[in-house]
């Protein structure tokens, strides 16, 4: 419909100049003259509705009307893959267009203009992605890589002996989750912790724990699991974290980059569904951060 409108005003400019009086075939070749002048003016959407017009009244077999009207329409898919930013496909019909020795003058200062667009275009895509990929290294260089720490000492307020075998604190740093720490007083071990130091500080980011006596299924479900721990720093910083029960592999608490030397994991909450002793366990404990 837009074509149609200005294809309707530029042939009404063309009669108003008074160069072609009833005489239809000297008419249309001026309307395919006036089509390259707009072809050189880089309006290519006009020139083509002009050409729409000398083929819907005859005109198609006049001389330089059938290639330049392919010539254009090439051209223009040649802009349609530009703006689709299919720049290899539009770069393709453009060479194609400059190395035929027919292309019209207008055509070719088209394609040269066209193919500086792309050149363009490519080039502050380039220098964005770069930009990006730059940002993105930095980033990545700028974050340290969390790994395992190693505490000097782990240290916790009871641990429970049984038969000669003492389930101490260190049992929950061995990398084995059949061995545990249990408390060891009386009832469910509310307020009992295990703490973690070092003379070093830390960034700490997780901290990941398997909770319960996760030897087998059973020890699983016989024992206490802790369902909710009290988490204390090194400045007396503290935040309350809840655990999952039914789950004997780690859970991960995230603790979102805290500068610390010491740990300390308070009981405050447990799990008794099932249980057929008291005691609170914890098979393993994996602190993760950096040293700063």
């Amino acid at each position: 419909m837009v074509k149609r409108v200005i294809t309707i005003i530029l042939t009404s400019t063309i009669l108003l100049t008074g160069c072609i009086k009833n005489d239809k075939r000297s008419f249309l070749e001026h309307v395919i003259r006036s089509s390259k002048e707009l072809i050189a003016k880089e309006e290519f959407e006009q020139a083509k509705g002009l050409l729409e017009y000398v083929s819907q009244n005859g005109g198609s077999n006049l001389e330089g009307y059938s290639s330049l009207s392919g010539q254009l329409d090439r051209l223009l898919l040649a802009k349609e893959y530009y703006q689709k930013k299919q720049y290899d496909d539009s770069t393709k019909i453009l060479k194609e267009l400059f190395e035929r020795e027919d292309s019209e003058a207008g055509v070719i200062k088209g394609v040269v203009s066209l193919g500086k667009k792309i050149e363009e275009q490519k080039a502050k895509e380039n220098n964005q992605q770069q930009e990006q990929e730059n940002k993105k290294e930095n980033t990545e260089k700028d974050t340290p890589i969390s790994s395992l720490i190693n505490w000097d000492n782990v240290y916790a307020s009871s641990e429970l002996t049984q038969n000669s075998r003492i389930y101490k604190a260190t049992n929950v740093i061995d990398k084995n989750k059949s061995t545990s720490w249990i408390e060891g007083v009386a009832g469910d071990g509310i307020g009992q912790y295990i703490e973690f130091s070092s003379k070093n500080t830390f960034r700490v980011d997780k901290i990941n724990i398997i909770n319960g006596l996760s030897k087998s299924e059973k020890t699983y479900k016989n024992n206490n699991r802790i369902k909710k721990v009290l988490v204390e720093f090194s400045d007396k910083t503290q935040q309350v974290y809840e655990l999952k029960d039914n789950n004997m592999n780690y859970q991960t608490i995230d603790v979102g980059g805290k500068n610390t030397n010491s740990i300390k994991i308070t009981i405050q909450e447990v799990y008794t569904e099932s249980r057929i002793y008291q005691d609170s366990c914890i098979s393993e404990i994996a602190i993760y951060g950096q040293k700063i």
